[in-house]
């Protein structure tokens, strides 16, 4: 457990810069330039909640956070996960809707999922905005055409409008958390920026969701309980405990220890009770055997 502790902390810590490399994430250039513009926005939330990133360890020689620090980000990624997640999808590639020819969600999250050996979430994959045709093929027309600044405008409004649609606005308890509202920040600051990108709005999303889904698996990894496990909120430490992989609990064992220490104790009872009865048998001496002290007062 405290080897897991130590990875997620130093994992979390850097926002997946190793997990989600290019080693394991393929993502075309401009993808990766975005997610790491992402991965900037995040550190600078976090530098502004808590003053600096990475926090101050409870251990010098451990690179885990503390059990608030994880459970206070678990929170916040999951009200952002609830915000952006599409609830129809389902862990199936048939979901993942390749026919758009952009980046692969489902793909990407399985392979990260089964390398860290974490159970995947029932809804895996994000709302995707329906960018307008002009962002679609901002790529191949800007190389014939030139937009007047009227015409960027109303593109990259319709653009931030398909962003906000695809999302999940009903909870007003996900809508107030601070990293949501941020994250509406960035969005919009991305999409109405002046310099043009290679990246869609849809692929832009994508991933974003891929380091919002990474980061959550391996918050979760580290602050949910196993559920055998009643008393979650009364001990300091974490109570993480991935059962994954491990053999099934062996139930006959268990029940032939039980009958061993109920026979045990039937054995010790009995024993007890053999005792007690010679000890009575001691004190009643014979009549003729009695010593004076026994002699019986006139």
């Amino acid at each position: 457990m405290d080897l897991r502790l130590e990875h997620a902390g130093r994992s979390v810590g850097n926002f997946l810069e190793d997990d989600l490399s290019g080693a394991y994430l393929g993502l075309p250039p401009p993808a990766r330039l975005h997610l790491d513009r992402f991965r900037s926005f995040l550190h600078s939330f976090y530098v502004g909640k808590y003053g600096y990133w990475p926090p101050t360890r409870a251990n010098a020689n451990s690179a885990a956070f503390t059990k608030p620090l994880f459970k206070s980000m678990y929170f916040e990624f999951r009200n952002l996960y609830e915000y952006l997640v599409d609830p129809t999808s389902q862990s199936e590639f048939s979901s993942d809707r390749p026919a758009d020819g952009g980046i692969c969600v489902l793909q990407n999250i399985t392979a990260f999922d089964n390398r860290r050996k974490y159970a995947s979430l029932p809804h895996p994959l994000p709302l995707v905005p329906e960018a307008p045709l002009g962002r679609q093929k901002t790529a191949t027309v800007r190389k014939l055409f030139k937009y007047s600044h009227a015409q960027k405008v109303e593109r990259r409004t319709a653009a931030l409008a398909a962003l906000f649609a695809a999302t999940n606005t009903s909870d007003m308890k996900v809508m107030e958390c601070p990293l949501v509202r941020e994250y509406l920040r960035f969005e919009k600051s991305w999409t109405l920026q002046e310099k043009e990108e290679t990246v869609s709005c849809s692929d832009a999303r994508k991933v974003r969701w891929i380091l919002i889904y990474a980061i959550l698996q391996t918050l979760i990894s580290v602050t949910r309980a196993p559920p055998e496990v009643r008393d979650t909120e009364g001990v300091p430490y974490p109570l993480c405990c991935q059962i994954a992989g491990t053999p099934p609990w062996d139930e006959d064992g268990e029940k032939a220890a039980q009958k061993k220490a109920t026979i045990k104790q039937k054995l010790v009872a009995m024993g007890e009770q053999e005792i007690g009865k010679a000890k009575a048998q001691q004190d009643q001496v014979h009549p003729a055997m009695r010593t004076p002290d026994h002699a019986t007062p006139i």
